[in-house]
């Protein structure tokens, strides 16, 4: 009986450090996502400003006439 109470302890804190490391390291992954997730917006915000200036504009359009008016019905 008292060999079961010790592996059920050990086990308890086996669970417990696991959690607690599964959960820094979690934390860990999640700061780097975001890190990720800023860099790309501003590196998109970046080109889109790019594209839209008066000299660029003409990249974002293909064979389009832009002094047409599009009816939709």
């Amino acid at each position: 009986m008292a060999l079961f109470m010790i592996l059920t302890v050990i086990l308890g804190l086996v669970v417990l450090a696991s959690r607690t490391t599964l959960g820094k390291l979690s934390a860990a992954f999640q700061g780097e996502s975001l890190e990720a997730r800023e860099s790309s917006e501003a590196g998109l915000a970046t080109v889109i400003s790019t594209l839209n200036q008066e000299q660029n504009r003409k990249l974002l359009l293909s064979n389009v006439a832009l002094n047409c008016i599009v009816k939709i019905a």
